[in-house]
């Protein structure tokens, strides 16, 4: 689908400038396009806009100050690891403040903020809203290594949430949904860990709002179909 998104965000795959497009289509390692554009965004205080593709990342995606992950909200934005669960977005520097990751689906991907023991170090305001988490292929470690994993570990914060979020382990994954440590003022709301695929009608019909998890409903539909996904 086409969907360029608001004029106020940079988009991955029409940056402009000197910037590298990403391609989105699943197999080009888009790494060092979507690095660069974050960084770009981060310097002059700009939002990035993922619209609807498969952006494969061969290396971790750093977060290194306050910028805006947007995915699509009429199409679906995924981003890929090449190895399932080796690579991950997170931070790099302390303290990182006014993170938001919304409508992006992450294929194999951790996100991981961290803050640290000193509250003047502390990472906050660390916002994670309507997105999924899954993987699409078996990870190469070991049950016993991934069964302590987050898909999302949130570590030292202050003043974030995590809304309306899927996490799918299917098969394909171990570990747990997400994982909470030494935080203070972080709000857990209306997510959803665990979901049969094949049974979904309830999203639509039991979970306000409805027109969110219908939209929702039909993504991770495609979702099943696209991506074999078993039921979690």
């Amino acid at each position: 689908m086409t969907d360029n998104g608001p004029a106020a965000m940079i988009n991955v795959k029409q940056p402009g400038g000197a910037l590298r497009p990403a391609v989105g289509n699943g197999s080009h390692n888009d790494t060092k396009a979507i690095q660069a554009i974050i960084d770009h965004a981060n310097s002059i205080n700009k939002h990035v806009f993922f619209p609807p593709g498969e952006y494969l990342v061969t290396d971790d995606i750093l977060i290194k100050g306050s910028v805006e992950l947007h995915g699509t909200q009429i199409g679906i934005a995924v981003i890929k690891a090449s190895t399932p669960y080796a690579n991950k977005i997170h931070n790099n520097q302390l303290p990182v403040r006014s993170v938001a990751l919304n409508y992006l689906y992450f294929d194999g991907i951790q996100l991981l903020f961290k803050g640290s023991a000193k509250r003047s170090s502390t990472t906050s305001n660390i916002t994670v809203d309507s997105c999924v988490f899954f993987s699409s292929r078996s990870p190469s470690m070991t049950p016993k290594a991934l069964q302590n994993l987050g898909q999302l570990e949130l570590r030292h914060l202050e003043n974030s949430g995590v809304h309306k979020c899927v996490f799918l382990r299917d098969s394909n994954a171990f570990g747990v949904a997400s994982k909470f440590s030494n935080t203070l003022g972080v709000q857990v709301t209306g997510n959803i860990c665990g979901l049969d695929l094949s049974k979904m009608g309830w999203l639509s019909t039991q979970i306000e709002p409805v027109s969110h998890w219908q939209d929702q409903k039909q993504k991770l539909e495609f979702l099943r179909t696209h991506y074999n996904l078993t039921a979690d």
